[in-house]
């Protein structure tokens, strides 16, 4: 493999990161710690091989949609709720993300 990122390390990048958020939404923690948390634990695993993996727009889109699928299946974020206000940072009344 030589080490050159290709569409496997994408796919293995996309399915520990939605374990991870997966994992973190089954903890009894309150909305506050657990967008904390998230951008901590989850979303460092895509700071970590961002400059290794080419992402498009396009990726990056795909990993946003597949972290909201699984706050939505959690009840943690509401399908009809604001898309906007979920990437806000909490001192604008936003959920941090």
């Amino acid at each position: 493999m030589l080490g050159i990122p290709t569409v496997k390390s994408y796919e293995e990048v996309q399915t520990k990161l939605i374990a991870r958020v997966e994992r973190l939404c089954r903890t009894r923690l309150n909305a506050r710690n657990l967008f904390q948390v998230i951008n901590q634990h989850a979303i460092s695993l895509l700071n970590y091989h961002i400059g290794v993996l080419r992402l498009g727009p396009a990726e990056f889109s795909k990993l946003d949609d597949a972290v909201r699928a699984v706050l939505v299946k959690n009840k943690i974020h509401l399908r009809s709720g604001c898309k906007e206000r979920l990437y806000l940072p909490l001192k604008e009344l936003g959920r941090g993300l």
